[in-house]
């Protein structure tokens, strides 16, 4: 085969899509066929170019490809690598958030994607807006559970009453700002008796708190009432009723009388207070239902006679049902291991021991549910 078959058929292989080798012209002294050669083979080394440009092109590869400056036909193709390296970075920009950004790229895939932007920037200007009322909302919602713990703290006693033969403590830890846990000390007009009361509404937050400021307001205005255990409970029932919702209430009311050493006690629902006498541990029974659900509920009232060295742990169930990683609940270890190890120890220091052995407990995680202890002791 002559050269000028050999170019022919190079040309044909290149208007084919092909790229054929070199065409190898040694030896030929058709000199006008060798210039063809040449030029056919400048052909080749321009579209090897242009191929090796296009396909990672083509597969969105863009870093690290190159075409030769003298390649007049890749032309085109670098302005298209060029528009498709800033339509990156773009893009890029605007996930950044920078929704400034305009393409001027394949007309109508312009005029689209400027549409999105647009769009995504109104978007995320309202988005924005929202996240800020929200904020604002939130600073205020915080301004006034800060209130609304302030004066729930309130409720609570600032310190303990000085009672005659009685030592009197407490610990009280509210899971939220603001608890459903109270508790409280009834005066009387005989400073032989006082009165012990404590709480717990069902749920946490506000609503608990404000059904909490109810209880609180009731313990104050019961008056005569307070004189019966049974018909202490029973006079804040009844206030409660119709204004509780969904929540309901457990208590436990007891009075003591230093004369007589008797305690007298009546319970709606509450955990069992406990008793520690001479290293044993008995629970304070009595039976009575929850509150706030119906007027006039069943309450029994009991009576106990105390000893000096007596020691009685009131609690919510706080403090029994925090548990550990495994789930299983502070009240299987309290009674039978926890307060007996620390049962000796004078009242105060028995109920710092029992809330550290809880939370230690609990890994030193924060127990979900408000912690209430209130401990008393016969000296």
């Amino acid at each position: 085969m002559n050269l000028l078959d050999i170019v022919i058929q190079h040309i044909e292989a290149l208007l084919m899509g092909e790229i054929p080798q070199f065409i190898s012209h040694d030896g030929s002294d058709e000199i006008r066929v060798v210039e063809l050669a040449e030029k056919v083979n400048k052909l080749i080394t321009a579209v090897s170019e242009i191929h090796n440009f296009v396909l990672p092109l083509s597969k969105g590869e863009l870093q690290d490809i190159k075409i030769s400056r003298m390649n007049l036909m890749g032309s085109p193709f670098k302005e298209l690598h060029s528009k498709l390296l800033n339509l990156t970075w773009q893009a890029g920009q605007i996930a950044d958030g920078d929704y400034s950004q305009r393409i001027d790229f394949m007309g109508e895939f312009s005029r689209s994607f400027n549409s999105m932007v647009e769009a995504l920037d109104l978007k995320d200007r309202s988005l924005k807006a929202k996240i800020d009322e929200l904020e604002s909302k939130n600073r205020l919602i915080d301004m006034e559970l800060d209130i609304a713990r302030t004066i729930q703290n309130n409720l609570i006693p600032a310190s303990m009453p000085e009672f005659p033969g009685v030592e009197l403590c407490s610990i009280y830890k509210p899971m939220d700002q603001v608890g459903g846990d109270l508790f409280d000390f009834i005066t009387f007009h005989e400073e032989n008796k006082i009165g012990i009361f404590i709480s717990d509404v069902s749920g946490h937050g506000v609503p608990a708190a404000l059904i909490t400021s109810m209880v609180k307001t009731l313990c104050t205005t019961a008056g005569e009432a307070r004189n019966s255990s049974s018909g202490f409970l029973q006079f804040i029932n009844n206030g409660l009723v119709g204004l509780s919702g969904d929540n309901f209430l457990t208590a436990f009311y007891g009075i003591y009388d230093s004369f007589s050493q008797v305690f007298s006690y009546s319970r709606c629902g509450h955990c069992f207070p406990l008793l520690l006498r001479e290293g044993g541990i008995w629970e304070i029974k009595s039976s009575g239902t929850i509150m706030g659900i119906m007027n006039d509920i069943q309450i029994e009232e009991r009576e106990i006679k105390l000893e000096k060295g007596d020691k009685i742990i009131f609690y919510t169930d706080g403090l029994t049902e925090a548990s550990d990683s495994r789930k299983i609940q502070f009240e299987e270890i309290m009674v039978q291991k926890v307060i007996p190890e620390i049962s000796h120890l004078p009242v105060a220091d028995l109920l710092e021991r029992l809330y550290k052995s809880m939370f230690d407990f609990a890994g030193g995680i924060p127990p979900d549910d408000d912690v209430c202890i209130v401990g008393m002791e016969i000296v």
